[in-house]
């Protein structure tokens, strides 16, 4: 028999005992129905399988090596590594309320620093990619097509090139301003036209307002190219 099974076989035995120990282990109530009758007994029982299941995440949890899959591809535990799994289970039934809430809850605190370290991870990545204020821009030199372009295109193309050709992804309105040789005016016109038609977008980063362009700006600029 698969050595699974038998791991599911242990939970479910180790969960019904323990649910039972754990109903009993109170003093009995006056006036208190049959055991087999009393309903508590069995919502007991089924709350002990739940935290007899819940037993592999404790083991997980504790780095324990007890369910490792260099364990299972040995072909089994032997006798006193099932043995020790189901005092687990059992232990966990008898005290199946408070140890579902514990696990429970350490898992969500564990799952909560994960997310926490993930999204400080992403920020600083964000922030690598973010200009500065005071950074100083490079000298764009855009190569267009031969085609005459208006002013107000080529000023358009000249802030497609700025926000591409930089080692920032999310740029400020300055940075762009030095590598186009354009005013402080007329790059935040271009920027607004250029993100009312979904070539540039604006992010709010903790140093600022940035701007970085869309895939629809890449197309755009390739155009002008």
């Amino acid at each position: 028999m698969d050595h699974g099974i038998i791991l599911v076989f242990i939970m479910i035995a180790a969960g019904w005992v323990g649910g039972a120990v754990s109903y009993m282990l109170p003093p009995a109530k006056a006036g208190s129905p049959p055991l087999l009758k009393d309903r508590e007994l069995y919502k007991s029982m089924l709350i002990g399988i739940a935290a007899s299941f819940m037993v592999p995440l404790f083991l997980k949890l504790i780095s324990s090596d007890l369910l490792s899959a260099d364990q299972l591809g040995k072909g089994g535990f032997d006798a006193s590594n099932d043995l020790v799994f189901a005092g687990f289970c059992l232990m966990a039934a008898i005290s199946s309320r408070k140890f579902i809430e514990m696990i429970t809850n350490h898992a969500l605190e564990t799952l909560s620093r994960k997310v926490d370290q993930t999204n400080q991870a992403a920020e600083a990545v964000v922030d690598s990619l973010t200009e500065d204020s005071a950074t100083a821009g490079d000298a764009a030199e855009p190569v267009f097509k031969t085609l005459m372009l208006q002013p107000e295109e080529q000023n358009r193309a000249s802030v497609l090139y700025a926000l591409t050709k930089s080692s920032f992804t999310f740029r400020t309105p300055e940075g762009i301003c030095r590598d186009c040789s354009l005013d402080d005016a007329t790059v935040n016109k271009v920027l607004a036209g250029l993100a009312a038609d979904r070539l540039v977008e604006q992010t709010l980063r903790p140093q600022g307002v940035r701007f970085h362009i869309t895939p629809l700006g890449r197309a755009k600029l390739g155009e002008y190219r």
